[in-house]
């Protein structure tokens, strides 16, 4: 194998390893605190923010998509592990 390939490999395993743990942790905050309560409050400050004419909403707004999206990853990551228990 060339060290090119063996780094490629390396990278990917470090990837898949940091994954699992981001999700282990994001699922232990996410069980102590709600994604659906902070979504919930984020959009409407996004809401005012960029009424008001501030371009800080726009970042407020990625925000809450962010969150949004890793809170129905940890949720469906923490159904399977309850089902399977």
């Amino acid at each position: 194998m060339e060290k090119q390939e063996l780094r490629n490999r390396a990278a990917q395993t470090l990837a898949l390893f940091v994954t699992v743990l981001f999700v282990g942790a994001l699922a232990s905050i996410l069980e102590v605190v709600a994604p659906n309560a902070v979504t919930s409050i984020l959009l409407p400050i996004a809401g005012l923010l960029l009424v008001f004419g501030l371009g800080a909403g726009l970042d407020v707004l990625v925000l809450q998509v962010l969150v949004a999206l890793a809170g129905g990853v940890v949720s469906a990551w923490l159904l399977l592990t309850k089902i399977l228990e």
